[in-house]
């Protein structure tokens, strides 16, 4: 395969939460494997809420704009360094990390990269959504068979692989929503209790079907479900906090007054 000599990739030329008004495309030379890397010509490229943050500079401390953009990657290796021996070129992968996704070749460590059986965007779901979901349920969550599990924001990328590996294991799960397409899809998906908070009151919900019995929540909101969540812990329940959609944008939460579990 004939290899271009430049590509082209998605930089923050600022930092902001305001994506596209931080987001430029630029051309660069085509970089070339060093020992022990790849070359991949990036295929598909996750999309995710926390692209906010990294177009804000949350992700790379101290670092000063331009920063490279995306995440998840699903692509074909078109070029190996020296002693990489698993990987051969055309072999499909998907790979991650901070500035990979968004752009038309990335370099990888032949170590941090996953074969695939085809280059199905799909696959991309395991990368970033499934072990978040993976390790915050059952590393982090602990969680066993038999036991009350709230999944905030569930019909999103990480909720939607939660709710499923939460019904797999045996678990009563409760999932929060938008929309009623949202709640369809998450009935489809076994969730034994939907709540639309547009129209149904999350904390009243809780609060009366759920007393004090939830045995993990896997938060992804914060505010209103954060608060609602943690005064509804279970006995030793765990509460799993997995990012802040409420507060990526408009900022963090001003406290004013003390905050005091018991």
């Amino acid at each position: 395969m004939a290899l271009p000599d430049t590509y082209r990739k998605v930089v923050a030329t600022k930092f902001t939460t305001n994506f596209r008004e931080a987001a430029a495309i630029v051309e660069e030379p085509l970089p070339t494997p060093e020992a022990d890397e790849v070359l991949v010509r990036n295929l598909y490229a996750g999309v995710n809420a926390t692209d906010v943050n990294v177009s804000a500079g949350l992700y790379t401390p101290g670092a000063q704009p331009p920063i490279d953009l995306g995440l998840e990657v699903l692509g074909e290796v078109v070029a190996v360094g020296d002693g990489v021996e698993h990987l051969q070129v055309g072999m499909p992968i998907i790979g991650m990390y901070t500035g990979a996704g968004y752009r038309e070749y990335s370099i990888h460590k032949a170590a941090h990269v996953l074969p695939v059986p085809e280059p199905k965007p799909e696959y991309m779901a395991l990368l970033l959504s499934g072990m978040t979901a993976a390790v915050g349920l059952n590393v982090t969550g602990e969680m066993k068979s038999g036991e009350t599990v709230l999944v905030t924001a569930a019909a999103g990328g990480t909720g939607q692989i939660a709710v499923q590996l939460a019904k797999m294991a045996g678990n009563h799960v409760i999932g929060t929503c938008s929309t009623e397409e949202k709640a369809a899809f998450l009935r489809e998906l076994g969730c034994d209790r939907v709540i639309n908070y547009r129209q149904e009151d999350f904390a009243t919900v809780i609060q009366e079907e759920y007393p004090n019995k939830l045995d993990i929540v896997y938060e992804s909101v914060g505010r209103q479900m954060f608060d609602v969540a943690l005064d509804n812990l279970a006995v030793r329940g765990r509460l799993v906090i997995i990012g802040a959609i409420a507060e990526y944008v408009s900022g963090p939460e001003v406290v004013n007054s003390p905050r005091i579990w018991t």
